[in-house]
């Protein structure tokens, strides 16, 4: 992707709890990009940070309370 670029993963509503569980990877630049998970309720007119954990092999689970993970 060029540098500046905002990629967005839209799933179907889905209905009650969910969990979603994948395996991702991301190059970010140190101190200038950013990850961020995010939910709406409302059909996409508001969104909300979703916490979230990210584990590497061999490594502890590092949590993400704020929805977002730093470059």
């Amino acid at each position: 992707m060029a540098s500046g670029a905002t990629a967005t993963l839209a799933l179907p509503p889905v209905p009650g709890a969910a969990r979603l569980e994948c395996a991702l990877w991301w190059d970010t630049e140190p101190d200038a990009d950013a990850v961020f998970l995010e939910a709406s309720r409302d059909g996409g007119t508001t969104w909300e940070p979703v916490p979230f954990v990210t584990a590497r092999p061999g490594e502890e689970p590092s949590p993400h309370p704020a929805g977002a993970v730093g470059g």
